[in-house]
């Protein structure tokens, strides 16, 4: 947005509309614009209680929880732009020079959101594998004002991204958001190049190979400590279970939006792939709430009570994991690995 408010002589050399006729560019389409819409709004009413619980004062001492409320904050202003904004975009079969202003800031807010939520999910995994290999070093890491410093590197990551690198742009020609302001418009005689955005591009790719990877040692990381411990109950299995799906359906979300969000950037793309690229981007922040909701023991809990609070009885998991340990196993070693697999499935793969 340096441009937008800075170097506004700049900003009106690219993105000049003048002798665009913007309405006759756009294609309106209003199944896919609704479903964008409606899924968005759905995800942002499943998200409200999620995060009413984890900013409960007995659920936020936990550092990983803290991190967990950031990363739904992100999601959920990241699901507005990407999800609710594009399916109003699509019903009107907008362009950029449709709402150039609008569509300008939105796309910058965006792609900042989007990068500040890769950080805080890089910053969750390092999280989880400290405390289940290092627990020690938790406080030492995580504790008192040293979460500032996790809080505020998403920000500042993001805020350089909103503010000095090129934002994306809607255009209904395709039904997602490129660099380039004029995609899909033919007779322009201009320079594509000057719109590439390579640290976006730099960024996907780190992004896929670290979130990717921790996601990869963390289930690397379960199935060890259960083999090494011997603790092979009906209980661990199921949680081996869930950490790899969970794991696998993050990754591959990630994995697919990223590369077809920088393939459809410089290459020719079919719609219907951009559609997929958009609509999984859409699943990398709406995906948390399922996960939540679904495997998340604390939260899930949490929201029931939050919602019916007659309907919710408390169950004591540590009490029957515990009773489960083979008597041959050392009190310390009963007492890691109950710690951690109390943790594991009340706290979910969010914070695994």
């Amino acid at each position: 947005m340096e441009t937008f408010f800075v170097n506004r002589a700049e900003y009106d050399r690219l993105y000049n509309c003048t002798g665009i006729d913007a309405s006759s560019v756009g294609i309106a389409n209003l199944p896919l614009g609704l479903t964008y819409m409606i899924f968005g709004v759905l995800l942002e009413i499943l998200y409200l209680p999620c995060m009413v619980v984890l900013w409960s004062p007995s659920i936020r001492q936990n550092s990983c929880h803290k991190i967990m409320f950031l990363l739904g904050f992100f999601d959920m202003c990241t699901i507005f732009f990407n999800s609710i904004v594009t399916g109003y975009l699509t019903i009107e079969g907008a362009v950029f020079c449709t709402h150039p202003t609008f569509i300008y800031i939105a796309g910058s807010l965006a792609l900042g959101l989007w990068c500040c939520t890769c950080v805080a999910s890089v910053s969750l995994g390092i999280n989880r594998s400290i405390d289940l290999w290092f627990p020690q070093f938790m406080k030492k890491v995580f504790d008192g004002k040293r979460m500032y410093v996790w809080y505020c590197a998403p920000f500042i990551y993001g805020g350089l991204f909103t503010w000095y690198t090129r934002p994306i742009t809607y255009s209904s020609y395709a039904y997602a958001w490129f660099f380039d302001p004029y995609y899909g418009i033919d007779g322009l005689d201009y320079d594509r190049t000057e719109y590439a955005n390579i640290y976006h591009s730099g960024h996907n790719t780190t992004t896929v190979v670290t979130i990717c990877s921790l996601y990869v040692f963390l289930s690397i990381s379960v199935w060890w400590k259960c083999r090494k411990s011997h603790f092979h109950t009906q209980t661990v299995s199921l949680l081996q279970k869930q950490l790899i799906f969970q794991s696998c359906m993050m990754c591959m979300f990630i994995l697919v939006a990223d590369f077809i969000y920088v393939y459809m950037q410089y290459l020719p793309t079919p719609t219907w792939l951009i559609v997929v690229g958009q609509s999984t981007w859409i699943c990398c922040h709406g995906g948390a709430v399922a996960v939540y909701l679904l495997f998340n023991r604390t939260i899930r809990h949490g929201v029931i009570e939050l919602i019916y609070p007659k309907y919710f009885e408390p169950s004591i998991f540590i009490m029957t994991t515990a009773a489960n340990f083979p008597q041959s196993q050392s009190s310390s070693q009963r007492s890691e690995i109950s710690h951690f697999f109390t943790h594991q499935v009340s706290v979910g793969p969010e914070c695994s």
